[in-house]
Order: structure tokens, then sequence, then C-alpha cells
């Protein structure tokens, strides 16, 4: 089973302690890969800054949904995809709110099922997991309240946008919770608890 995880610094494994990328026996991954063991492969595809939004310009791998499309067809073979992405497009712009970012989740989704029918081949699976609600130092809270606001109301959007396209929704924030250091990235542990959540998941959906 072929699985790509398609994302943001949390799926690439960006330590809030320091910036460093956790190491294979901690980002969650590869502790995903290791506990589902023979018989899967996964992809790790994240990367720090990505947005599903089009807030950069086409090409720019920090465009989420522009970079989907380019890389797509190098993955013909995949069973599932994992997209973890959401929480950068609220520090873009003010105005930018969870109802649009879930919106381009489904641009997202659409571009997998589509393209899969262009290719005459079955869709992959498609496993989406909502943004982590932001928890801010006291000292940034103030700056960011909105985006501490708007963050709360991410699994609600994406709920309705997961059941509009017929995919699997995680409530991230249900299972882990981001980082008091930073308030948006994911510890050691979380990391670990999340890929072991996952990789228990994907074992009893198939």
């Amino acid at each position: 089973m072929n699985i790509l995880c398609y994302g943001d610094s949390n799926t690439w494994g960006y330590s809030p302690g320091g910036g460093v990328r956790f190491d294979v026996n901690t980002r969650w991954p590869a502790v995903m890969a290791r506990r589902l063991g023979e018989g899967f492969q996964i992809f790790e595809e994240g990367l720090n800054g990505r947005t599903i939004g089009s807030f950069m310009p086409y090409g720019n791998p920090l465009n989420g949904l522009e970079y989907l499309k380019r890389i797509l067809p190098g993955f013909p073979d995949l069973d599932m995809i994992i997209l973890g992405l959401g929480i950068n497009d609220l520090f873009q712009r003010d105005d930018i709110g969870a109802e649009e970012i879930a919106l381009n989740i489904g641009y997202a989704i659409e571009l997998i099922q589509n393209g899969s029918k262009t290719d005459k081949r079955a869709s992959p699976a498609i496993l989406v997991l909502s943004p982590l609600p932001v928890h801010l130092p006291n000292g940034f809270a103030g700056e960011y309240r909105l985006q501490i606001i708007k963050s709360e109301s991410m699994y609600e959007e994406y709920r309705k946008v997961a059941d509009a396209y017929g995919v699997r929704l995680i409530e991230t924030g249900s299972v882990i919770s981001s980082s008091i250091q930073d308030g948006v990235h994911i510890e050691a542990a979380g990391h670990r608890k999340l890929g072991t959540f996952l990789s228990s998941y994907i074992r009893e959906l198939i």
C-alpha cells in the first residue's frame, strides 16, 4: 500500500524547540511507516511554510495547491493521500478565514479525484487532517488573536468539506495539541502519538 503524506512543517517534522527536523524515530509519517511495517510504502512530502491556498507564485512549492498538481503525476500508484495543510494560510492575511481555507482543501480533493478519472485509474483514498487549534504563549496571544479564534473553527469547516466530497477527516486536535512553545508545531511526543494513532486508524480501514 502506497501512501503520500502531503503537508506543511508539521508533516516535515519541524521541532518547535529549535527549528531542526525531527529524526525518523520521531516525526509522525516515519512513526506511522514503522508501525505499519511490511507492505506499506510511505512518501513524506512536507515543507515548512506550505499553504493550501494560492498565496504564492505559480511553481513555488509553498503554493500547496499548485505544487500538488505538479507532483501527482510522479505518484501513479498511490492507494492513499493524507492531506495536512491549512494552518499557514491563517497567517498569510487577516482576511483569510477558516471557511475559505476549507474550500481550498476541497479544491485539492477535487484535483486528486479528477486526476484519477483522467488517468482511468482508481482514485486513492483521501484522509484529511484538520489543522490544530493555535495556542500561542501569552506574550503573543493578543497579536495573533484573530488566528487563534479562526483556528478554533477549522475542524468544523473541514468537516463540511470532507462530508461534501465523501472523504475521511481526522480531528487532529482530539488526538494531540500544538506545542506550548510556539503554539502551532507538534512536540516530539505529539508526533509519536499521531503516527501511532494513524497507523492503527489505517489498519482498521483495510
